[in-house]
């Protein structure tokens, strides 16, 4: 395999036989080889991180493949903290992220939506809640106590996560878990110290730079909808890990238990002074107050375009998780206006802004008033009554009741935020522009 332009072979391609497991690299001279019984023709496709991606179909052997270098990812605009560079021209450590490739994944936080996506930052979910703080790592732990996180940066607007840790107790909300994916435009993630300095000490984790839609110049106004819903179910994953007894089953074995002790059954007819017999037994499910079906949606509109001297973006969007976990639950409604205005050929104004309202529901982190609701739910003895016949909860010893650690865990809150900007860009010449 030899570059299109300089003839030259080209190592470490990856070559791959479709429809079958077979993949090797070129050596250092751009060569390879197969030991496989398949029948010529067959079809190839040739992968390099600075090629295009070819495919080729092989009646033959030996074959001379060349590849065109992938110019298109060299030449793209990547922002930094002191403007815009191309990427062949950029020096620092940078990745750039396209939204699209992430905007299907069903996660209420578009930090949620990185993981895998950026090569070099270690990006995990805390506890898997909607909407909850997304552990990401772009330097590595710079601090043993301190904060760790990268600064973000939305539309030139520094974003404090802190002002959110205290509303939900013990769980940190994310600090763009505010921001509609859909509205996004770009993400470009600084690594280096060359490409953070700029930002000072608060650059040291790391910087991410979120850069959101605007309309185009001389163009029609141009409407985009979108809708998803879906559902989670876990009642297969809940019957395979925990096959509790019914109530006549635990009955059953109490009573076996009595026989092997030599103890009076336990379970026997109430005429009798007994509980009752195993068959008599009724079933109390409280997994049914843990597990649920969860509700997914993600509704957005939007409309984009311009004039000769001004262009706009308006988007509207509303996201809602239900986790099967009762009782999480996340929900942002959001509102994006961005506009730009020419003064001249040199000067221009525009404003941004971003207005949300999030209801969040994370429960507690912590335990309830006596015990968790898995223990309740699982350890308590399931003949047992949940409410008495006036509907009061039952309380039977520790664990506590599993609907009051269920409402012991519903920490509700509400919070509304405004992110917004207003700039005077000016183009001094081509490489001098200034931006307020």
């Amino acid at each position: 395999i030899i570059d299109s332009l300089t003839k030259q072979g080209i190592p470490g391609v990856s070559v791959h036989i479709t429809g079958t497991t077979h993949t090797v690299q070129t050596d250092k001279d751009g060569k390879f080889g197969f030991v496989t019984g398949q029948i010529f023709p067959y079809t190839l496709e040739l992968k390099h991180v600075a090629y295009q991606t070819k495919i080729f179909i092989a009646d033959g052997s030996p074959v001379l493949i060349s590849l065109s270098e992938n110019t298109s990812q060299l030449n793209d605009v990547v922002i930094v903290g002191y403007g815009t560079r191309t990427r062949k021209d950029l020096v620092g450590a940078v990745t750039k992220i396209d939204p699209k490739s992430t905007q299907t994944i069903p996660e209420g936080s578009f930090d949620a939506q990185l993981q895998g996506k950026t090569p070099g930052v270690q990006i995990a979910t805390n506890a898997g809640i909607p909407g909850q703080d997304v552990f990401i790592r772009v330097r590595g732990a710079t601090s043993i106590n301190g904060n760790n996180s990268p600064l973000y940066i939305i539309d030139g607007v520094y974003i404090n996560s802190s002002s959110l840790q205290n509303i939900t107790q013990d769980r940190t909300p994310s600090p763009i878990a505010d921001i509609n994916p859909s509205d996004i435009e770009s993400v470009e993630i600084l690594k280096d110290a060359t490409a953070t300095a700029i930002y000072g000490s608060r650059g040291a984790n790391g910087v991410i730079i979120i850069t959101t839609k605007g309309g185009k110049y001389n163009s029609k106004a141009k409407v985009n909808l979108s809708a998803s819903a879906g559902f989670g179910y876990n009642a297969p994953e809940r019957n395979k890990y925990w096959e509790l007894t019914t109530g006549e089953e635990f009955a059953t074995l109490i009573n076996e238990y009595n026989t092997n002790m030599g103890q009076k059954l336990y379970f026997r007819p109430t005429s009798e002074g007994g509980a009752g017999l195993p068959a008599e037994q009724k079933t109390y499910d409280r997994m049914a107050y843990v597990w649920r079906t969860a509700q997914l949606g993600d509704y957005n509109v939007s409309v984009d375009g311009g004039g000769e001297n001004t262009n706009y973006y308006l988007g509207i969007g509303h996201n809602a998780q239900q986790s099967i976990w009762n009782p999480i639950d996340f929900q942002r409604t959001s509102g994006k206006f961005n506009l730009t205005t020419k003064l001249s050929n040199k000067v221009s104004i525009g404003s941004n802004n971003t207005v949300s309202a999030v209801f969040r529901n994370p429960a507690k982190a912590a335990n309830g008033p006596d015990g968790t609701i898995l223990q309740s739910s699982l350890n308590i003895p399931s003949n047992l009554p949940i409410f008495d016949e006036k509907g009061t909860p039952l309380i039977w010893g520790t664990p506590d009741n599993i609907t009051v650690i269920t409402d012991d865990s519903n920490i509700k809150s509400k919070t509304a935020r405004y992110i917004g900007n207003l700039f005077v860009n000016v183009d001094f010449s081509d490489k001098f522009k200034f931006k307020s």
